[in-house]
């Protein structure tokens, strides 16, 4: 197959873009189909389980969580690309697709922040970006700084499951003076849940009533 080096290409497969395709072409979000999975943990369920085992022992305290999937491919390959690419490149057509999953909206989308020094190392922060494109095509409220990380953290990827827990604590702090009942928090990538539970507990104790998580990945709990 010859590629066409006047069109763009695929993130995924590099080959050429048909004009109607952007960024991924459809063979590649094909890849992207959604899998059964607990809408308050995010974890896929096995098809002989309607309920997660997980949620019947500890569920989580936030409501609801939406996700696009798994972080394995192809997905997996998208957060890294959207962390080196111009932000709007991937940015809105993920935050669209994430977007699209969302059934009852929040009134108020927030990112999860990150420290001023690692924003000026990555140049933006991927939640930000994901959380403005998801309160534009559902045409709610949307603020980037309703949290504020008050310590610089080590990067959680370097750390174990009680490492990270230990991480957060004391991390965060609600940024303003009033907040809905229905919030949603807006993260990239759920691995150990213990940054969007630390910021879930804030909200609670605000007075939030109704509290889900948006995110574009879960990390699967490895047997």
């Amino acid at each position: 197959m010859l590629l066409n080096k006047s069109a763009p290409n695929c993130h995924l497969c590099h080959l050429s873009l048909n004009p109607n395709e952007y960024v991924w072409c459809t063979y590649c979000r094909q890849h992207f189909s959604q899998l059964d999975y607990c809408h308050q943990c995010g974890l896929t369920l096995l098809p002989i389980n309607a309920q997660c085992q997980h949620c019947e022992i500890k569920p989580p305290p936030w409501n609801t969580l939406y996700r696009l999937g798994e972080y394995r491919y192809p997905l997996n390959r998208i957060i890294h690309q959207f962390k080196q690419t111009p932000k709007e490149m991937i940015g809105k057509p993920l935050g669209i697709a994430l977007a699209k999953q969302i059934t009852t909206p929040a009134q108020l989308c927030i990112p999860v922040p990150i420290h001023p020094w690692r924003r000026w190392t990555r140049s933006f922060n991927q939640s930000t970006e994901l959380a403005h494109h998801i309160a534009h095509y559902h045409r709610i409220a949307y603020d980037p700084n309703g949290f504020r990380r008050q310590r610089y953290t080590p990067d959680q990827k370097h750390l174990n499951r009680e490492q990270r827990r230990h991480n957060v604590q004391s991390t965060f702090v609600l940024n303003r003076k009033h907040y809905p009942e229905h919030v949603a928090i807006v993260d990239d990538v759920i691995t150990t849940g213990n940054t969007v539970k630390a910021l879930t507990l804030l909200l609670k104790n605000k007075g939030v009533k109704h509290i889900d998580i948006y995110c574009v990945c879960v990390t699967p709990i490895e047997k």
